[in-house]
């Protein structure tokens, strides 16, 4: 959705929960995020937008200068594994791009027209790929502790998630978990597996994830903090 005033516009999304009170996020990219109770009327949603429109407007002004789209080319640093790892990019004459992992460098070949787009589609693609086999693995070493088996496990291009659980028991995950320490990885799993039992965020849902994982909340932190820079698509200036 979007919300426009004097000569600007900006894109907002409203994400519903058990929340007592609206909370505002500015994302890099310049995305208004509202967290607000379940069942809270469109209308109340437009109110708090105006109220706070002053503050919102200078939030993204600072964004608007503070990141950039990021551009490929090599030497360019991205994350794996919680780690920075650098591209090397080959151009050449030929029909599609291919690219690989090895010594800890992601080695791209590519025809001379190809942009950062084709990069980064490039990237995504190897990132699900890659991190399809790991998801798997962390799932089995936990499995122990759940009684309940997922039907499915899928990695997707989530934009505001970094994992999900259906009433089907397919577990999703966010390509761009890859980016970010196992440990991190770990929690996302046991977050997701968590809700096999418990199809929500309940007390009895999170005391399970603290007997599982109890350091959790260390997690938790780490994707609050530093969760807006893994990722593809803006850097910092």
């Amino acid at each position: 959705m979007f919300y426009s005033y004097d000569d600007k516009c900006f894109e907002y999304e409203v994400k519903y929960s058990n929340r007592k009170s609206i909370e505002i996020r500015i994302e890099p990219g310049g995305k208004v995020v509202f967290k607000a109770p379940k069942k809270t009327p469109d209308h109340i949603i437009l109110e708090v937008i105006e109220k706070r429109l002053k503050w919102i407007d200078e939030k993204l002004s600072v964004v608007e200068n503070a990141f950039k789209s990021r551009e490929f080319e090599t030497g360019t640093m991205v994350y794996y594994l919680g780690e920075k790892v650098p591209l090397k990019i080959i151009r050449r004459k030929t029909d599609r791009g291919q690219i690989s992992f090895v010594d800890n460098e992601f080695i791209l070949i590519l025809p001379e027209d190809y942009t950062s787009e084709h990069i980064k589609e490039m990237l995504i693609a190897m990132y699900k790929k890659m991190l399809t086999p790991l998801i798997k693995k962390r799932i089995n070493h936990y499995q122990d502790h759940f009684r309940i088996k997922p039907e499915k496990v899928t990695i997707r291009d989530q934009k505001t998630r970094w994992g999900s659980c259906s009433s089907s028991r397919t577990l999703s995950f966010n390509y761009r978990l890859l980016m970010a320490p196992i440990s991190v990885i770990d929690y996302i799993v046991v977050h997701e597996m968590t809700h096999l039992e418990h199809m929500n965020h309940s007390k009895s849902y999170w005391k399970r994830v603290h007997e599982v994982m109890p350091d959790y909340k260390s997690k938790e932190k780490f994707l609050k903090e530093k969760g807006m820079f893994l990722n593809f698509e803006w850097e910092a200036i």
